[in-house]
């Protein structure tokens, strides 16, 4: 889920009433985390399972962005 801007990951099964859900491979998750796959690349990749609304998704992935290169993961 989302909590403080942050995306948290932790394997469970789907929430009950979601719009959406995702499953999609570790090389994936990667290459978003790098920067090289694009926000489009979970919603047409044949590595990314769907379930619900796709549309959902899209306007999900519409509300994040990369963070600069130099953002200060810890901090003193």
């Amino acid at each position: 889920g989302i909590f403080t801007s942050v995306l948290h990951h932790r394997r469970a099964p789907p929430a009950g009433g979601a719009d959406a859900t995702l499953a999609v491979t570790h090389a994936l998750v990667v290459q978003l985390l790098v920067g090289r796959a694009g926000a489009k690349q979970p919603l047409l990749s044949p590595e990314a399972r769907i379930g619900g609304s796709a549309l959902a998704l899209a306007r999900l992935f519409g509300l994040l962005e990369m963070a600069p290169g130099n953002f200060p993961i810890v901090t003193r």
